[in-house]
């Protein structure tokens, strides 16, 4: 980009953005950096939300969440990682569980995981407390039974097994031998 470039709207803050990249974002004078514009910084870099004011931080995260910028989330301070955004971030994408402070992982904010678009069990396990575990695997098997593989041993119980074959039949082959006459039956 040569020349000046000078800012007349936000509007045109905004395909500034878009046409050059967040870099450009110093360049936009205060009275022109609305929430959009915010977003779009953000949209570009996930990086530039530290040119958004705290006051802001939570609703440019929210809404940029909304949009499928998933990794927002985790360039946002843990203070403004309130129980909302949090259950919004992993409802984008379940790999946000890994971000989410221990004391907000919550069932509400654990299953929200289990069931959004993407789905890692395998990695996203490590992050889900004790209790709530056996949920999300049946979760995940529900829907995508080839999950059951990541299942731990010790959590795949007749139900959860029984609920991953009924989606996808090769997942019998990760079924322990221990259940598996039991799961047979199940089928029918």
């Amino acid at each position: 980009m040569s020349g000046k470039i000078e800012i007349k709207s936000a509007e045109q803050a905004i395909a500034c953005l878009e046409e050059y990249g967040s870099n450009y974002f110093k360049l936009i004078p205060k009275k022109f950096r609305t929430p959009k514009v915010y977003h779009a910084a953000v949209k570009q870099d996930n990086s530039a939300l530290k040119y958004v004011p705290e006051h802001l931080k939570i609703k440019v995260c929210l809404f940029a969440l909304g949009h499928k910028h998933d990794s927002v989330f985790m360039y946002m301070p843990k203070k403004l990682k309130t129980p909302e955004v949090c259950l919004a971030a992993v409802k984008c994408c379940c790999s946000n569980l890994k971000y989410v402070p221990k004391a907000l992982r919550n069932q509400e904010v654990c299953l929200a995981a289990a069931n959004s678009p993407a789905n890692d069990l395998e990695d996203i396990l490590k992050y889900v407390p004790k209790g709530f575990k056996s949920q999300v695997c049946k979760i995940a098997v529900q829907k995508d039974g080839w999950l059951l593989r990541f299942v731990p041993n010790a959590l795949k119980t007749p139900e959860i097994c029984l609920a991953a074959v009924k989606n996808n039949i090769h997942a019998f082959t990760e079924v322990p031998n221990s259940i598996k006459s039991h799961v047979e039956k199940l089928l029918g």
